[in-house]
């Protein structure tokens, strides 16, 4: 693809001939930006090609690709050109359009490609002395439109690789702004401040800079304040949803509660209640909430040498019904239900169990037929 871009002449001299010699800036690093219009369509991506024509690109130039050695090489010699001409320079057209050459090697300084030219024009020359200072490459290269993220110069749309330079244009307003300029001889040039924006770095005069400065630091602040509110909310987002999630628990607990039959659980209760007074007829049932509590507290009022805690309801409620047979029937097979029982439990020797539970039943047969 070819394509222009542009920098500044910096520094300049008269030969003995009249010739105007001038080190520029050619060429530099970072991100260039371009409008789609300048840009030739067979080349673009298709998320491009229905953007409007005067939507900006922003394509990346890496130092690997600016300094590297077939890019550098390809400056050498080339012609200087009075603006750009309307197709790149080559043998047939040299004549018609080139107006000086650049001598020497061209060579790295910071970010910049820095190369010294030659003009040879004269009208040419009068209009650099004039105030026309600044330098157009116009150049092929390759397009990789893979977007990214330059920590230094922030989001591209592409990447140019592969960058062949054709001719060096003298241009009245380049895009690589005054950084690119041809500097007056024997001039002192106005002292510049270089302020990176929005990932761009753009040279300010000191009143310039200082508004600048003002501005981002503002901005910062702003920043700060915007950060902090985003922080309270969300906290109270955070907030909320917990106390959502707290309200579907509480929600589903009064859906389980909504499905209890309470007539049903209460006649439930009043039942186990009955059965368990005629086991302890003085069983003061005040505080007691469930089956598995009143069962027990009538067993242990029975005979208080039954282990209950941590048992199973199917264990408690094996020895409150043995226990209510017994009390019921008053029979030896109930008695005989009620050692079985003991003799399964009790944590002493099967002895001892069978002992125990005779005098526990025997004890309580007394009582009964006072």
């Amino acid at each position: 693809m070819e394509t222009n871009d542009s920098l500044q002449i910096t520094d300049q001299k008269v030969t003995p001939e009249g010739y105007l010699q001038v080190t520029a800036r050619l060429s530099r690093t970072g991100i260039q930006e371009y409008y789609l219009a300048e840009m030739t369509e067979d080349y673009l991506p298709d998320s491009l090609k229905e953007c409007p024509h005067d939507s900006i690109v922003r394509l990346y130039r890496s130092p690997d690709e600016v300094f590297g050695d077939e890019s550098m090489s390809s400056i050498g010699s080339r012609p200087v050109t009075d603006g750009h001409p309307p197709v790149f320079v080559n043998a047939e057209n040299y004549s018609m359009y080139s107006k000086g050459v650049v001598v020497g090697q061209p060579r790295q300084e910071d970010s910049y490609v820095v190369a010294d030219l030659l003009i040879q024009d004269k009208e040419t020359i009068e209009k650099v002395k004039n105030g026309t200072k600044q330098i157009s490459l116009g150049y092929n290269l390759d397009m990789d439109w893979t977007p990214g993220v330059s920590d230094e110069h922030g989001v591209y749309d592409g990447a140019q690789r592969n960058i062949r330079v054709n001719h060096i244009a003298i241009v009245p307003q380049g895009r690589g702004g005054p950084h690119v300029r041809i500097q007056d001889e024997n001039k002192q040039e106005t002292s510049m401040k270089t302020r990176l924006i929005d990932g761009i770095s753009v040279e300010f005069s000191e009143q310039g800079a200082q508004v600048v400065d003002k501005l981002q630091t503002e901005i910062e602040s702003m920043d700060a304040e915007i950060k902090k509110v985003k922080q309270v909310a969300n906290d109270a987002i955070a907030k909320a949803e917990k106390l959502e999630g707290e309200l579907a628990v509480k929600d589903k607990e009064i859906e389980q509660l909504k499905a209890v039959d309470v007539k049903a659980e209460a006649e439930k209760l009043f039942a186990v209640i009955d059965s368990a007074r005629k086991l302890a007829k003085d069983l003061d049932h005040e505080g007691l909430k469930t089956e598995s509590e009143i069962k027990s507290a009538a067993i242990k009022a029975t005979d208080a040498s039954y282990e209950l805690e941590g048992k199973s309801q199917e264990y408690i409620d094996g020895i409150f019904d043995t226990l209510l047979k017994a009390k019921e029937n008053k029979t030896e097979t109930a008695m005989d239900s009620v050692v079985t029982a003991a003799a399964n439990t009790a944590p002493e020797s099967f002895e001892d169990k069978i002992r125990k539970a005779r005098e526990a039943f025997s004890a309580r047969s007394k009582k009964e037929n006072k």
